[in-house]
């Protein structure tokens, strides 16, 4: 799947579960964190195939949450995620743009540096972007479930 597919496919879905309309940054970053778990998780299990849908998961978190923000990542490349990015994203480093990121400030260059530590991570273990993109819109394009009050979108399985 290429970046521009998921990216918008993502959106959609976000947009057609609410998430993006009733949702927050903060809560979406919080949720952020929790896939970032599942990736350490999977990563220190050795399960090559959960770790890669895991990133996928992170990388649509990372979507979601760039649209809902004023970050950097949203405005410096279309498509979100492209072979620039750590380019980029390094020259904002050596240019000291990059301050101590803020759940509730809002920073734009939080978003930027994790896809940049995700991206590191994807090429110092070989793992191929696209196909993590692949496979986490597979797991979750069909999903449904309800959006609970303070903005977090509950798994249908998980509501039984």
């Amino acid at each position: 799947m290429t970046t521009v597919d998921f990216k918008k496919n993502v959106l959609q879905w976000a947009t057609d579960r609410g998430i993006l309309e009733h949702s927050n940054y903060q809560t979406q970053v919080l949720k952020l964190f929790t896939e970032v778990g599942e990736v350490v998780d999977e990563y220190l299990k050795g399960n090559v195939d959960k770790l890669k849908m895991e990133i996928g998961d992170v990388l649509a978190l990372l979507t979601i949450c760039s649209e809902m923000s004023d970050s950097v990542l949203k405005v410096l490349l279309e498509p979100v995620f492209g072979n620039e990015l750590i380019h980029k994203s390094s020259q904002y480093y050596l240019n000291g743009v990059c301050v101590t990121s803020s759940l509730s400030h809002n920073d734009p260059y939080f978003l930027l540096r994790c896809y940049d530590k995700l991206k590191l991570f994807l090429i110092s273990e070989g793992i191929d972007q696209e196909e993590c993109m692949e496979l986490a819109w597979n797991k979750i394009k069909n999903r449904e479930g309800k959006m609970v009050e303070g903005g977090v979108f509950i798994k249908e399985e998980d509501l039984k």
